[in-house]
């Protein structure tokens, strides 16, 4: 965010309007056009670029200040990369303790704990599928990133902390 935040400072300077547009939704969006951008700054230059991102995107929404976009993309994959960490734990657990993951899915995708990741499992993990829809290393920069903005703010995100860990671990 500092830095895009810095690159709109200074192409002002040039009547430049910049915008922050991450997106979410992988490849798979990408190539189907249903990405999900988040978008930060001025509103009159993303009613000029939202033609362009309606291209490439489902969903377009403005979140605010310019920076606001790539916060909101750390956030959304901090969030994730914690979601698959506990999820991954837990579905280990049921099965070393006797639950049938496929049964342990059905209790979960329609209980409170459901969640994105594990909407995949039937997919990818039960069928032993570890093919990467995210790298690891862009996992390991994202969630440094928003531990960094915890900081910034002055939020403790220890569940973040501990899931860098586990990526830098994987990394290694």
């Amino acid at each position: 965010p500092s830095l895009v935040r810095k690159i709109a400072k200074d192409a002002a300077k040039y009547g430049v309007e910049v915008l922050d547009a991450p997106v979410s939704g992988g490849t798979t969006g990408a190539e189907a056009g249903t990405l999900t951008i988040m978008v930060g700054g001025p509103a009159e230059a993303l009613d000029k670029a939202r033609p362009v991102l309606e291209c490439m995107g489902k969903k377009v929404l403005a979140v605010g200040d310019i920076g606001c976009g790539n916060i909101a993309k750390l956030i959304n994959n901090m969030m994730s990369l914690v979601a698959n960490s506990v999820s991954a734990e837990a579905f280990l657990l049921g099965k070393k303790a006797g639950i049938d993951p496929q049964v342990l899915w059905e209790i979960v995708t329609s209980s409170t704990a459901d969640n994105w990741c594990v909407r995949r499992y039937p997919n990818t993990t039960f069928k032993r599928n570890f093919e990467p829809g995210f790298k690891i290393n862009l996992a390991y920069k994202d969630i440094g990133l928003a531990i960094d903005l915890g900081r910034d703010y002055n939020i403790p995100l220890p569940l973040a902390i501990e899931v860098k860990k586990e990526l830098e671990t994987a990394i290694e």
